[in-house]
């Protein structure tokens, strides 16, 4: 029988799934556990209530799910568990955060969950009709991170909807708003629990609010990460006309339309407003019919709506001219510096703050202040062999009118490479190049090969024109091309490149054992290969590596084997293995790295047994491990224990930036222009930056 239209209704998104059974509820005041006191029931969602509990030992609030009444054999408390693991398998900015489950002495499984002040996107749309499309693309482009995230640990929502996508307002001047996506109760975990794959498909549940429901969930077809994206696709076009692409009279006919229909254009829906071309291109390739015709991956959208993003900020300040002295350059606020001096914890939080700006949702050109105008559509005029003169004891910089790039200092200043600007001979300069820079790579052609020391590239750029000119560079000691289509093919250059000391290569299309032919990497003070191939082809050579000081090699398959090869380094100082499936028997391999300072193990398999090979490492100032399946006795005791053999040792207990810049040393350099690129994975496990203060006792 098919459901009524009412129960149907957009301000209640009932998923449909089986009952839970009966119900239970706790009053305020109830204590559970012996450690959460109930203050308030905050609803109901999924197959449970939550309620607002205080933590009676830490003296903090947590919300706290737990599942309605059930007996230990139905379907609730199957998909519970698989809620459970979904839960910890994610650590993400833009996810709901999980920090305990288990059972209550009544046997009702629980969640102890972040608490989030705000409302959902579902109140939002409600209260406003549609949010302006500016807003929208922000928040979207969190979502897209976020659905990356889970997608990357292979699993698949199967309910994005409004009501499962939190809007938190920002907490300071500092921040901006950003998106918490809640809710993995029906989650699949593609190709983790074989029970997942069969045995709750074969009771022929349904999961899903049909309003949101791909074509193939409609037709109870087996459902990848592409579903997610439809889904993604219907909330969005909600999100911007206030209404889902498709609505029939029953939850039957609404299914049958996700089949057959084509939904309206942005501006057919909103009865005439305009929406920009490319939006438009983004909502119908969510929208598609066929999964192969769709975005096959999260990634891909959330470069696509960064780029959009860009554009309309554009628009908006193309009229705008430039603002303050053509020799000034601005700090960026607050400035970004990891910790410089033993127990300094406030510069680890600046590092997070300064990330956060953009609440980790942007690729790295929004890290800086955006140029006030754009590029211009063609380039005619003629211009100088060279953009720098050398008069009266200063570099002079004589750029177009429109910025070419953004400019940053050794400080952490930075301005729009545009206009006229000098500069002191004795200091080091930067350039940060952005997508629409690189479509004119004759105008970076004409820097001389010493004018930069930094260059880094936006992860949004896919115009592989730009990467050839590399070779002019030859006085550049650092290159960021995370999350770009820098490929095999553009390491020619790094013959040319004698004086590089920093390559950062995470994300992008480089295969190690290519990297490995070139004799120049062994000058390298600093190496990310997080996310690439064949990263054994390095590990094998690091013996000769004589100046190598920091290695990053997050997310890229590593084992307890590779991690041996590693451990015969004498050199490195910060070591990045984050992501990877390193055990307890593979933290021995670097018991005897006695130059070791720095080490994240987030996102790793390693346990609180580790503890007897990190006692060994005399001189780590700062570990960071996200203990979100050890018990919660170990998680108390771990701080405690590795303390007495390291007394002065920070312990971090969220994934932070995993980058000090004293590793480039005798070149003095912050971290401007120099951290992974947040558009690519490696934000989601390699280097996630989080707000936290390190676990003190």
């Amino acid at each position: 029988m098919e459901n009524s239209f009412q129960n149907l209704s957009r301000d209640s998104e009932k998923t449909q799934m089986l009952a839970s059974g009966g119900s239970a509820s706790f009053e305020p005041g109830t204590i559970l556990l012996e450690k959460f006191r109930v203050v308030e029931h905050l609803g109901a969602g999924g197959m449970g209530n939550v309620y607002r509990v205080d933590h009676l030992l830490l003296e903090k609030p947590f919300a706290f799910k737990c599942l309605n009444k059930f007996q230990e054999a139905d379907a609730s408390w199957k998909r519970f568990q698989n809620e459970a693991k979904a839960a910890q398998l994610l650590d993400h900015p833009n996810l709901l955060k999980v920090f305990e489950f288990g059972l209550l002495n009544s046997g009702q499984p629980f969640f102890l969950m972040e608490l989030i002040e705000g409302k959902t996107l579902a109140d939002e749309i409600k209260s406003l009709g549609h949010l302006p499309t500016q807003r929208a693309v922000s928040l979207f482009i969190q979502v897209a991170f976020a659905i990356a995230c889970a997608h990357n640990q292979k699993i698949v929502h199967r309910d994005l909807k409004p009501s499962n996508i939190m809007l938190v307002p920002p907490k300071n001047e500092y921040e901006r708003e950003s998106v918490k996506v809640v809710d993995f109760g029906i989650a699949k975990l593609t190709g983790l629990d074989e029970f997942n794959q069969q045995t709750l498909t074969r009771t022929g549940e349904i999961f899903g609010s049909p309003f949101y429901m791909s074509p193939e969930q409609c037709m109870g077809l087996p459902v990848d990460h592409r579903s997610d994206l439809y889904s993604l696709g219907c909330v969005f076009y909600e999100t911007l006309t206030s209404a889902p692409p498709f609505m029939g009279e029953t939850a039957l006919s609404t299914m049958m339309k996700h089949q057959a229909d084509k939904q309206l254009s942005l501006k057919e829906a909103s009865l005439g407003e305009t929406y920009p071309a490319e939006l438009e291109r983004i909502i119908e390739k969510l929208l598609e019919k066929d999964p192969e015709k769709r975005y096959q991956t999260a990634d891909h959208l959330a470069r696509d709506l960064i780029s959009l993003e860009r554009n309309l900020k554009d628009e908006k300040t193309q009229a705008a001219s430039v603002i303050g002295d053509a020799t000034s350059f601005r700090p960026k606020a607050p400035p970004a510096k990891p910790s410089e001096s033993k127990g300094s914890s406030n510069s680890l939080q600046m590092i997070a703050i300064g990330a956060l700006l953009y609440i980790l949702g942007v690729g790295s050109g929004y890290m800086y202040f955006k140029s006030t105008a754009p590029a211009p559509a063609e380039v005619k005029e003629a211009y100088p062999e060279y953009w720098s003169e050398i008069e009266d004891g200063q570099r002079k910089f004589n750029f177009p009118d429109f910025p070419i790039g953004t400019l940053i200092n050794a400080s952490g200043g930075e301005k729009p490479a545009s206009g006229r600007i000098a500069t002191s001979l004795s200091d080091d300069f930067g350039l940060v190049v952005e997508d629409a820079n690189a479509k004119y790579s004759n105008l970076l052609s004409r820097f001389r090969p010493d004018d930069l020391a930094v260059l880094s590239y936006d992860s949004r750029i896919n115009n592989s024109s730009v990467f050839p000119l590399l070779k002019k560079f030859t006085g550049l000691r650092c290159l960021n091309v995370s999350g770009t289509t820098f490929g095999d093919r553009d390491l020619e250059a790094l013959p040319y490149l004698k004086k590089l000391i920093y390559l950062n290569l995470c994300m992008t299309n480089v295969d190690c054992a290519e990297l490995a032919k070139y004799n120049e990497i062994y000058n390298l003070q600093f190496l990310d290969i997080s996310h690439l191939n064949r990263p054994a082809d390095i590990f094998k050579l690091l013996p000769n590596f004589k100046n190598l000081q920091q290695l990053a090699c997050a997310t890229c398959a590593l084992s307890d084997k590779e991690l041996k090869m590693i451990g015969k380094s004498k050199t490195i100082r910060v070591l990045n293995i984050a992501g990877n499936m390193i055990t307890d028997q593979g933290i021995k391999s670097i018991e005897d790295m006695q130059s070791l300072e720095w080490l994240d193990l987030s996102h790793t398999k390693v346990t609180a047994k580790c503890l007897g090979s990190l006692v060994k490492l005399k001189k780590l100032r700062l570990l960071e491990i996200v203990p979100s399946e050890w018990p919660i006795g170990d998680v108390n005791a771990f701080p405690n224990e590795l303390r007495k053999a390291n007394p002065g040792i920070q312990i971090s207990y969220v994934n932070r930036g995993t980058f000090d810049p004293s590793v480039l040393l005798p070149f003095k350099w912050g971290t401007n222009g120099l951290m992974t690129h947040s558009g690519s994975k490696q934000m989601f496990q390699g280097t996630t930056l989080d707000i936290g203060d390190p676990i003190k006792n």
